[in-house]
């Protein structure tokens, strides 16, 4: 999941290792306005809320692949650009 200057959250799945990511927009949230996401993989479902608001994504072929979560600033903007994010709050779970 990716959020650009503009305000843009995107999230780029692939569909196998060999493939460039298939980039799908959830939402537009401009800079400096809290929001909330939700990510769910579960049954071999994707899907990501954005202030509630649900998007299911194809996994394509993956059958419950081994999977990670991580969340922080990996600004890949310009090297002199800077960036913060502020997190308040993350909730794991697992089932």
């Amino acid at each position: 999941m990716y959020y650009s200057p503009s305000g843009d959250i995107v999230v780029g799945v692939k569909p196998d290792a060999d493939s460039n990511q298939v980039v799908t927009k959830l939402a537009n949230v401009p800079i400096g306005t809290k929001f909330t996401y939700q990510l769910n993989y579960s049954n071999n479902k994707l899907s990501i809320a954005i202030n509630g608001k649900s998007t299911s994504l194809s996994t394509f072929s993956w059958n419950s692949p081994a999977c990670y979560f991580k969340a922080g600033n990996y600004n890949q903007g310009q090297s002199a650009a800077s960036s913060e994010v502020r997190i308040y709050s993350i909730d794991v779970v697992h089932k």
